[in-house]
């Protein structure tokens, strides 16, 4: 995550303190589970893997500005470089390289659409082994670098413009479903749309998913990935009975959010809900990089897992969950009630 860590231990510890003034939250409730209705309403068989097609877009924002940072003047607009990855024409392997605007794999289309939110002075391309196998997996992923936190911001990571990238995702969300690079015309399903996110990105995925500042009603999955619960003005988390499916994921020797934050979202969260758990995961390591690591691959079979039963519509996605951790070797535990 880089040079936001201090000023995100100091919100997590905030955070910690307003969650535990809020009561038992619904896990201890009795707020009704989401029932079938929450699963895509259209499935599609298991045709993957793909091969990956890549394409970098410049989405622009006319209107929200952007904070001055660095020397680098205010603008009246929001510029997100944004990678998009896709299935692919072409032969499948198991750690897939994504070729560079290759043509889409249209007639197994439409397929669901993921976006997805980096860390702090981070950027899509250091999650490259994990969002090329979403891809894969048939999946298209719009993954933003976001103004003022990324890599390329004119300084060091602005952290606090984190209060304004949920409607940077939502704004990609909306370029993806109507205004998609011309070769990709009709390859997004509007009905299935998935979040991810990684650190302040989690805290991202969590403003769109579950506070009231910021819902976005198409999100149909989550995935939460050493997240938090960052504060934004006039909103609070889960305050309404339904919610999307949330997946979340936490590494046991992460130092930066640390473990007992991802059970209490868990927690806080409505079913269906999941928590992984990666023993030995430290904050970044079981997400980032270019290749398959042990946790990496981990990561990505249950997060496929998960998106293919509530994305995808595959029954047998959850068990595909359950099986990758069980036969990790101890790499992973887990926590779910409702899936």
């Amino acid at each position: 995550m880089g040079r936001g860590t201090g000023r995100l231990a100091a919100i997590v510890v905030a955070a910690a303190v307003t969650f535990a003034s809020c009561g038992s939250g619904p896990s201890g409730s009795s707020a009704p589970a989401a029932t079938a209705s929450t699963v895509a309403p259209t499935g599609r068989p298991a045709l993957g893997p793909f091969a990956v097609g890549t394409m970098m877009r410049t989405l622009v924002d006319t209107s929200r500005p952007t904070a001055a940072q660095g020397g680098a003047p205010a603008r009246p607009s929001r510029t997100l470089v944004t990678t998009i990855l896709y299935p692919a024409v072409g032969p499948a392997s198991p750690s897939p390289a994504a070729r560079a605007n290759a043509p889409p794999e249209a007639a197994a289309g439409p397929f669901p659409l993921i976006v997805f939110a980096h860390g702090s002075s981070a950027a899509p391309a250091d999650f490259a082994a994990l969002l090329g196998s979403w891809a894969a997996a048939g999946y298209v992923v719009a993954a933003p670098e976001f103004p003022l936190t990324g890599t390329h911001a004119p300084a060091n990571s602005q952290f606090t413009d984190y209060v304004n990238q949920p409607r940077d995702v939502s704004f990609v969300i909306d370029q993806m479903l109507g205004a998609p690079p011309p070769s990709l015309a009709g390859l997004v399903d509007a009905r299935r749309v998935g979040v991810a996110g990684h650190s302040i990105g989690g805290a991202t995925t969590m403003a769109l998913a579950f506070n009231s500042c910021c819902l976005d009603p198409r999100v149909k999955a989550v995935v939460v990935m050493a997240g938090v619960a960052l504060p934004f003005s006039g909103g609070t988390y889960f305050g309404r009975v339904a919610s999307p499916p949330a997946l979340f994921l936490q590494g046991s020797a992460d130092q930066r959010v640390v473990p007992a934050t991802g059970i209490s979202l868990y927690n806080q969260a409505r079913p269906p809900k999941a928590l992984v758990s990666i023993v030995g995961g430290t904050h970044s390591g079981p997400y980032q990089g270019d290749q398959l690591t042990p946790q990496v691959d981990l990561v990505a079979r249950v997060s496929v897992g998960f998106l293919d039963r509530y994305l995808g519509g595959m029954r047998d996605g959850i068990t595909r969950l359950r099986q990758a951790v069980a036969s990790s070797n101890g790499l992973a535990t887990l926590r779910e009630s409702g899936l």
